[in-house]
């Protein structure tokens, strides 16, 4: 009878030893992962003062907005209310956005199409402009250049640069250039063409005749009336196209270096857009490397300080995957990628706000869009497809 009482009596003593031991293993791999019996297995994430902080929120400032959204399935989401309607998608391509003055430029299988401004009789229907790969703002707000590379005669007029009314599409001048001479923008004063040396000129827009070399082993970013943003490698340039003033602009304090977008297919290159002017042109929104762990983020280069400083809540903000990444809309808000736990996330800013803030709209795998988007434009409520 005894030695059927002490059986059940060692059997949990060994248990407790037992899992004493498993204890005493766990505490030896957690010190010897994380030097502390407090810290966690797992490393925590990296928590970032200019980081967004702030819960998802849709902004009262932005009610009457649209924000359209490019990629596989692209559409348009109406700020104030955060509904979702979907955009004429690519056959073969992903759409890509682009907003001029009033208007939203939808381009897809080397076709363009624009949404005109409210009328009437309600909201137009996306309406074909024509045939090409690119398209580009004229330096007029109801005008737009489109750039086709299969028109031409290779090689000494590869590319046809037509410009087109954007509310009768109505073809009002023509222009070819050689196949050294990939057009990137168009300025007061002429075109800015890229050469395979990533050579930088600006050309007559009559002509087609180099007028000014900007340099070589540059990274065009953007323009605004005859001031152009390109990075070389001494840094950041803000060339004044009509005086030829060049002025290099050093990071913001907090980033360790601009941001510098690698190699890029042939059809995407000439239209990057990692870096945008505002509306105004006061101020410059490109992407900046961070000392801290959430890198990239924005900065904001004032123009006419030739100063940065660094967007409180952008860091994280997507560079790639993304054309464009960023833009402005007519009244001066500021959108762009920014770091989430969701698929895609856009947050938006606007000068006097103290930080960016992420928007609460629903643009993941789950959402109406069916795919991450690849590409935004914003444009206060000027613009509404019919779907």
């Amino acid at each position: 009878m005894p030695s059927v009482t002490r059986g059940p009596r060692r059997d949990v003593a060994r248990s407790l030893l037992l899992l004493g031991a498993m204890l005493a293993a766990l505490v030896a791999v957690r010190w010897s992962l994380t030097g502390s019996l407090s810290e966690p297995l797992a490393p925590p994430v990296p928590t970032v003062p200019d980081a967004v902080q702030e819960p998802s929120q849709r902004l009262a400032e932005l009610r009457g907005g649209l924000l359209y959204l490019g990629g596989r399935r692209p559409l348009v989401a109406d700020l104030g209310s955060g509904a979702l309607a979907p955009l004429p998608p690519g056959q073969d391509r992903p759409t890509r956005v682009l907003r001029h003055g009033r208007f939203v430029l939808l381009t897809a299988d080397d076709r363009v199409s624009v949404l005109s401004p409210f009328s009437r009789d309600g909201w137009d229907r996306p309406r074909p402009l024509g045939q090409a790969g690119v398209v580009l703002p004229s330096s007029r707000p109801d005008r737009a250049w489109l750039v086709d590379d299969q028109q031409a005669r290779p090689p000494e007029s590869t590319y046809l640069l037509q410009e087109v009314g954007l509310d009768d599409g109505r073809r009002r001048r023509t222009l070819t250039l050689p196949y050294d001479a990939r057009p990137v923008a168009v300025v007061a004063g002429g075109v800015l063409t890229r050469d395979p040396a990533a050579g930088v000129q600006l050309r007559d827009l009559r002509s087609g005749r180099v007028r000014q070399q900007l340099g070589t082993g540059l990274t065009f970013l953007d323009a605004h009336g005859g001031l152009v943003a390109y990075l070389a490698t001494d840094g950041l340039h803000l060339r004044d196209l009509g005086s030829r003033r060049d002025r290099v602009v050093a990071p913001p304090a907090g980033g360790s270096g601009w941001f510098a977008p690698g190699t890029l297919p042939a059809d995407t290159a000439c239209c990057l857009q990692s870096a945008a002017f505002a509306p105004d042109g006061r101020s410059l929104a490109t992407f900046v490397r961070l000392a801290g762990p959430s890198s990239p983020g924005i900065a904001l280069v004032d123009v006419e300080r030739g100063e940065s400083r660094l967007l409180p809540g952008s860091a994280g903000a997507s560079p790639v995957g993304c054309l464009p990444c960023l833009g402005w809309s007519p009244g001066g808000w500021l959108f762009f990628f920014a770091a989430s736990p969701q698929p895609a996330a856009v947050a938006a800013w606007r000068p006097g706000r103290a930080r960016a803030a992420v928007l609460d709209l629903d643009l993941g795998l789950g959402g109406l869009s069916g795919a991450v988007p690849s590409g935004l434009a914003a444009a206060d409520g000027a613009t509404r497809p019919t779907g």
